[in-house]
C-alpha cells in the first residue's frame, strides 16, 4: 500500500472518530452505510472466487497442453519433425504463465477483499453496538421522563386523597353539605390525577416494555347527590373506607414506582459511563492518530541536508 493511500485511510478513520465525538447519534447514519459496505465486499469476494475457479481451470488446461508437448506424445513428435517444437513450447509456456498469473492475481485480490470484509464486519459490529447503546440510552431517558411525570401526578393524587379524608373526618362530626362537596371535589381531583399517572405509566411501558407492573391506579368517585340526601354515619364510613383503600393502593404503587425509577436511573448512569469511557478511548486514538501523522510527515521530509559552506 502506498504512503499516500495510508495517509488517506488514516484521515478517513480520523473523520469517523471525530464524528463519533461530535455527534452522539453518529451510529444511526453509519449503520446502513456499514451494512452496505459489508454486502458490497462480500459480493466482490464472491465474484473474485468465481474468477479464481475460471482462471484456475484455464491455467490447468494450458499447463496440460504444455506437458503434452514436452512429453513423447503425438504433438511432441509432430512439432519436432516440423522443427517448430521450441517455438511452440515457448508459446504454450507463455499462455500457461499468462493464465496462471491471472489466477494468482485474483487469489491476491480475494485475500485483500477478505481482509477488507473482516475490517468492515468489525466496523459494522461497532456501529450496531453503538446504535443499540444510543437507542437504549434514548429509550431510558424517555421512559424516565414519563415516569417522573407519573410520580408527580401520583403525589398530587395522594395529597388530594388526604384532603378528601380530612373532609370526611370533618363531615363525620358536622354532617355538613359543604364538607360533602369538598370531600367529593378532592376525590375527583385525586381520580383525575391518578388517571393521568396511569396514562404516563402506560406510555412509559410502550416506550420501555421492561418496566414492571405497579398495579391499578384507579380512584372510585362517590355519588355526591346520594351522600348529601342520605348523609349519615354509614355513608360517611363507607366513603372513608373507599378513600383509605384508594390511598393505600396509590401509596403502594408510588413506592414501586420510586424503586423502578431508581433502578432505571442507575442503568442510565451505567450507559452514560460506558459512553464516556468509549469517548475517552476515541480521544486517545485521536491523539495517537495525530502523532502517527506527524511521524509519517517527518519520515517523508527527512532530515535536512548537512550545511556546507
Amino acid at each position: 500500500m502506498s504512503l499516500e493511500r495510508q495517509i488517506q485511510q488514516e484521515s478517513e478513520r480520523f473523520q469517523t472518530l471525530l464524528g463519533r465525538l461530535s455527534d452522539t447519534q453518529w451510529s444511526e447514519a453509519a449503520l446502513p452505510k456499514a451494512k452496505s459496505h459489508v454486502e458490497a465486499c462480500r459480493s466482490q469476494a464472491h465474484l473474485a472466487q468465481e474468477k479464481i475457479i475460471t482462471f484456475n481451470a484455464a491455467s490447468e488446461k494450458e499447463h496440460k497442453h504444455l506437458v503434452d508437448m514436452k512429453g513423447h506424445g503425438a504433438k511432441h513428435v509432430w512439432y519436432k519433425v516440423r522443427g517448430k517444437l521450441e517455438h511452440r513450447l515457448e508459446e504454450q509456456e507463455r499462455k500457461w504463465l499468462q493464465e496462471f498469473e491471472k489466477y494468482k492475481e485474483e487469489e491476491h485480490h480475494l485475500a485483500v477483499l477478505n481482509e477488507e470484509i473482516c475490517s468492515a464486519e468489525k466496523h459494522l459490529h461497532q456501529c450496531q453496538r453503538s446504535y443499540e447503546e444510543f437507542l437504549e440510552t434514548n429509550v431510558l431517558n424517555n421512559a424516565i421522563y414519563l415516569l417522573q411525570h407519573a410520580h408527580h401526578t401520583i403525589a398530587i393524587a395522594r395529597r388530594e386523597l388526604d384532603h378528601s379524608l380530612d373532609m370526611n373526618t370533618f363531615d363525620l362530626f358536622s354532617h355538613s353539605a359543604f364538607a360533602e362537596i369538598a370531600e367529593s371535589s378532592h376525590l375527583a381531583k385525586a381520580r383525575n390525577a391518578a388517571a393521568q399517572s396511569q396514562r404516563f405509566i402506560n406510555e412509559a411501558k410502550r416506550v420501555y416494555p421492561k418496566i414492571l407492573d405497579i398495579g391499578d391506579l384507579h380512584v372510585n368517585q362517590n355519588n355526591l347527590v346520594f351522600n348529601i340526601m342520605f348523609d349519615n354515619i354509614w355513608t360517611d364510613m363507607s366513603m372513608r373506607k373507599m378513600i383509605h383503600e384508594a390511598s393505600n393502593r396509590i401509596s403502594r404503587a408510588d413506592t414501586l414506582l420510586v424503586n423502578i425509577l431508581a433502578g432505571m436511573k442507575a442503568k442510565l448512569q451505567e450507559c452514560e459511563a460506558d459512553r464516556d469511557k468509549t469517548n475517552e478511548v476515541v480521544k486517545q486514538l485521536m491523539a495517537k492518530h495525530f502523532s502517527t501523522r506527524i511521524t509519517m510527515v517527518k519520515n517523508i521530509i527527512g532530515p535536512p541536508p548537512p550545511y556546507s559552506s
